[in-house]
């Protein structure tokens, strides 16, 4: 019913993409790092491109002629294909002899759609000119057609899209379906086909207690409409229009298993994905993606007819594909790109003309293959437009990629194919020649996805094939004219019209006779051709000795090369050996390679170890000590692993050395891979180091104690006095390397045993080092020496960094980020003194914590940037390595904006630290903000390790959070190597996502428990926290600490 303003109320549904009346695409929000959830709503409802809005008008040359009576419908003259196809006509267009109805082939439709009746909130008809050829003689001319041929006509209602004016509409649906029954008696058509969309929502209705959801009022349209219908006669056909993912839940606009009480069939919307593929396709925006999927994508064919056919049962799922693709401008001619300005559309007669127009520049034409879904075979061409100055590309379905659709149709044994809109593909003859190939007679649906995409050449594989009979007789597995399977590898997909490029082909019988809409599968053994590269595995069927069947199914397919690789585990070599000694450990080798090794006959394959000076495998044969070969086991399959327990001898010559591992086919070729590993040979006069105590941090000129073991590695004792004792060397270098860099020395401090050292034994040198007036990474490195005869051939080094003598490190774990203009806020900062001078609190130069809000971060080096400046007295005087934590009330700026907080220290009067550091800050109201709390974030990590801890996090916006629903506020974490948020997303090395436990109000906090892992990288990085509104935005604000993962 009718109130005076439409009120609504929202149920928190899944959202709806934008309509196609808008020339862009839909609003490119910061996508959430959720990759896995963009299959939370529905696709964008059936309007038509607006590339194709002039279509639809009425045809003004000349005046409609009236309506006259129609044929009736005759059942018994229907030879048409063996599913339903079912088809929308646009009523402008609809007496268009190249596009409209006179141009199709109505021996290949079951259901012709008129496309539309308008609905208003009182739910009587529109209006408008549709009505006009309603009432004309083009739909006298249309039933006509359609019904000689056995071909049903039905008219589409759409509903009101403002969202008050469809509640009142649904709530008038007995005058819309009194009127619409009433237009099927008079016009003599044979059904209706509903088409109402829009989002979850509360309809009010006057009568409070009479208020739902337009959910349940839907299915009441739809319930009412099948009474009707059956009322008045029998047999009407009753169809509605559904989105792609609304079988996925009943908790969207559309009930499905309700519905499928009602109604015939389901028209799925199965178009318009590209809204939200383009997450799909890797990219950060809208970008250039297929309009209708077949596989891969968040929303795609393949699964919209499994969800549906589970739900309603196959009989009721009609898979509606588009006859029209999308076009835009683009920077370059890449797939996925990024439109440039306008994103159209096109119809499939114009896509399919394209590359004859003269605004094409010649040569630049060309046409692609979608690789984000290979399987779907989904057009792309690209072009530089001359008369728009751009390049173009566009992505649409041409007869190829509609064919594995029609595979689709066929194997999953549902009721048909549907098309948006017949209208867009006119009298095209390939397109009913294709729906003749499918749905005709002799006609196969193939299931290969069990063919293996990965192949190498000359080698077989072993897969199952199921194929399903969609046509009308059965086939015959025995006799004169048996139907067989045939399968091959081609470079050019086209069945057995393009046999000539076929390089290979198989022919399989049936295992049994096959009755029309049975399926049988096929176990089958192939062998990869000798070529390699990128090419199609391809079915199809045929009738021994007569024909073959006008359907085809490719699968693309890469044929690697065959290769022979090695990847060698030698984690259990020694890496401390003697001249002459010998040992025994287990190697273990993997077939990285697509051949299997065989371990005996004239050519096996075997494993070399040798000592080496220069790693390097075969090619430095010449610098090899030493060389032993070891036989396999047993036979090692591609994948597969062998261990092999060796037994290796040194060589005489001592110093550091590699052993090294390099895999053989006998008599033939060396394997292109080797292993080396870094083994130290001792002789005479060996030294080992446990460099373990070094402190890795210094401040420049600084003394520090800590104590070296030495162990005697070699054969002769070590003298510790007389004339020519052994000694310790400890020095800072840039340049490690031993005594042989000794000009890259910084620094450089003897020391003596303070005993003999036996061979075997170890010895404890408590050193007290003094480090280099220089700062920045370097290493310490310890090296033993014959006094006044000679270095050890042994070095050991262990990198540190050395600080200017004022250095400071900051933990801003907790500070806020959200701010209000004008605010103080209380801000906590732990500082730590990584100098080497004690920091004064006091007297005439002390040292001061500098607190500002810039534009820009950068400490004092753009002070210009500044907003604000507040400085602060440490509450105690800091010794080297020792911290401090502060807690001050810092004021934001007057002027709303994005900012950072930026601390820095400085000593009064004398100068500023180098060091600074800074949080980002977002002043003023915003709706959706965040504080968080990360200090108890651990801050040495090893490779790989998971732990736990909690995150804080304050809503200090004015939005409550939502922990649930279609878009929830969660929680990203992240390690990085550079501090930034989602706008440094490319530097990333890890993300873990995680949702809230509750809804959190305004002010309130919300603590999470977290586990996550570190990233395989070593070094300093970042771990940085960041919350976002799933599918919409990021949040201004991030929060980070510096962390160690080593």
């Amino acid at each position: 019913m009718r109130l005076g303003v439409a009120l609504v109320v929202l149920f928190g549904s899944m959202p709806v993409a934008p309509l196609l009346a808008a020339a862009q695409t839909a609003p490119a929000v910061s996508p959430a790092p959720s990759p896995d959830s963009d299959t939370s709503g529905p696709v964008p409802d059936q309007a038509p491109p607006p590339a194709m809005r002039a279509l639809t008008g009425p045809n003004d040359s000349e005046p409609l002629a009236p309506f006259t009576p129609t044929q009736t419908l005759d059942p018994s003259t229907a030879a048409g294909p063996t599913r339903e196809v079912f088809g929308f006509a646009t009523a402008g267009s609809l007496n268009d002899p190249t596009i409209g109805y006179p141009s199709w082939n109505f021996d290949l439709l079951t259901t012709v759609a008129f496309f539309a009746l308008h609905l208003q909130y009182n739910g009587t008809l529109v209006g408008d000119s549709n009505v006009d050829i309603w009432n004309s003689s083009v739909l006298t001319g249309l039933v006509n057609t359609a019904h000689a041929h056995g071909v049903k006509v039905v008219v589409t209602i759409v509903g009101p899209h403002d969202p008050g004016d469809q509640c009142d509409a649904l709530y008038n649906r007995a005058t819309t379906i009194s009127q619409i029954v009433n237009q099927v008696n008079l016009k003599g058509v044979d059904g209706v086909n509903i088409d109402y969309e829009g989002q979850l929502r509360t309809c009010i209705n006057n009568d409070p207690t009479l208020n739902q959801s337009n959910q349940s009022l839907i299915t009441a349209l739809a319930r009412d409409f099948r009474a009707a219908l059956d009322a008045s006669r029998p047999g009407y056909y009753l169809s509605i229009d559904t989105y792609s993912g609304s079988a996925a839940g009943n908790d969207g606009f559309f009930n499905i298993p309700d519905l499928a009480q009602y109604v015939d069939s389901f028209f799925i919307m199965a178009y318009d994905m590209d809204f939200y593929g383009w997450k799909r396709a890797g990219c950060t925006k809208y970008c250039m993606n297929p309009v209708s999927p077949l596989s891969t994508y968040g929303y795609n064919d393949t699964t919209s007819v499994s969800q549906y056919s589970k739900v309603a049962g196959p009989g009721k799922v009609i898979l509606g594909l588009p006859y029209y693709g999308r076009v835009a401008c683009v920077a370059s001619a890449v797939v996925h790109a990024y439109p440039k300005g306008s994103l159209t559309s096109a119809t499939y007669t114009g896509a399919a003309a394209v590359h004859n127009s003269p605004d094409v520049k010649a040569g630049t034409f060309k046409v692609h293959r979608d690789p984000t879904d290979p399987a779907g075979l989904e057009r792309w061409d690209s072009w530089y437009d001359k008369r728009l100055g751009c390049w173009r590309e566009m992505y649409w379905d041409d007869t190829i990629s509609l064919g594995t659709r029609y595979n689709l149709v066929n194997r999953s044994n549902i009721r048909g194919v549907g098309f948006w809109t017949l209208n867009y593909g006119g009298g095209s003859p390939e397109l009913w020649d294709l729906l003749s190939a499918y749905f005709k007679v002799w006609s196969a649906g193939y299931d290969m996805t069990q063919v293996p995409t990965q192949w190498v050449v000359g080698r077989p594989q072993t897969f199952a094939v199921t194929l399903t009979n969609s046509g009308t007789f059965t086939w015959p597995s025995g006799g004169t004219n048996p139907v067989k399977l045939n399968l091959h590898f081609t470079k050019h997909i086209g069945g057995s019209a393009a046999i000539s490029s076929w390089l290979n082909s198989y022919s399989f019988p049936l295992p049994t006779d096959v009755a029309p809409g049975s399926s049988t599968t096929l176990t089958v053994a192939l062998t990869a051709p000798m070529t390699s590269g990128a090419m199609y595995l391809e079915g199809q069927m045929f009738k021994n000795h007569q024909f073959w069947f006008s359907q085809w199914q490719p699968i693309p397919v890469t044929v690697a090369p065959q290769t022979w690789a090695a990847g060698y585990d030698m984690s259990q070599a020694p890496t401390s050996w003697k001249i002459g000694q010998s040992s025994t450990f287990d190697l273990t080798v993997t077939n990285t390679g697509n051949m299997p090794w065989p371990s005996g006959g004239p050519n096996p394959v075997k494993l070399d170890l040798h000592f080496t000076k220069a790693p390097g495998g075969s090619a430095k044969i010449a610098t090899w000590l030493t060389s032993e070969v070891y036989p396999l086991t047993g036979d090692v399959l591609p994948g597969q692993s062998t261990t092999l327990t060796v037994t290796a001898k040194a060589p005489s010559t001592s110093g550091y050395l590699y052993l090294e591992a390099e895999a053989f086919k006998n008599q033939q070729f060396w394997f292109k891979q080797w292993q080396p590993v870094l083994v130290t040979v001792y002789g005479a006069w060996a030294a080992g180091y446990d460099l373990t105590q070094a402190p890795t941090t210094w401040a420049m000129n600084q003394t520090r104690s800590f104590q070296v073991t030495l162990t005697n590695h070699g054969t002769q004792p070590w003298p510790s006095g007389g004339l020519n004792p052994v000694k310790l060397n400890l020095h800072f270098t840039k340049v490690p390397g031993g005594s042989a860099k000794i000009s890259s020395w910084l620094t450089s401090q003897s020391y003596a045993l303070p005993s003999d050292v036996a061979p075997g034994a170890s010895v404890t040198v408590t050193i007290s080092a003094k480090s280099p007036a220089v700062s920045g990474p370097m290493y310490v490195e310890a090296q033993a020496f014959k006094n006044q005869q000679f270095w050890f051939e042994q070095w050991s080094r262990v990198p540190v960094t050395i600080f200017p003598a004022y250095t400071a490190g900051y933990d801003s774990c907790q500070v806020p980020t959200a701010w209000a203009a004008g605010q103080s806020q209380s801000v906590t900062l732990a500082l730590t003194n990584l100098g080497s001078q004690a920091w004064p609190s006091t007297g005439g130069n002390p040292v001061l914590l500098d607190l500002h809000f810039t534009t820009a971060p950068g400490g004092s080096a753009v002070i210009s940037k500044w907003l604000t400046s507040q400085i602060y007295a440490l509450p105690s005087d800091v010794a080297p390595g020792a911290s401090v934590s502060v807690t001050v009330t810092a004021t934001a700026p007057a002027t709303a904006g994005s900012s950072y907080l930026e601390a820095q220290m400085f000593k009064n009067h004398q100068f500023w630290f180098a060091q600074w550091q800074s949080s980002p800050a977002s002043v003023g109201s915003l709706a959706w903000a965040t504080n968080y709390d990360v200090c108890a974030a651990p801050r040495s990590w090893t490779p790989g390790q998971s732990q736990t801890f909690q995150v804080t996090l304050a809503n200090a916006g004015n939005q409550t959070w939502p922990s649930g629903g279609s878009n929830p506020v969660e929680l990203n974490l992240h390690f990085t190597n550079v501090p930034g948020g989602s706008a440094e997303i490319s530097s990333w090395l890890n993300t873990y996502n995680f949702l809230l436990p509750n809804d959190v109000a305004p002010g309130q906090s919300v603590t999470v428990a977290v586990t996550i892992a570190a990233p395989a990288a070593k070094g300093s990085m970042y771990l940085e926290g960041q919350a976002y509104k799933n599918h919409e935005l990021w949040f201004q604000e991030w929060q980070g600490t510096a962390v160690t993962v080593g």
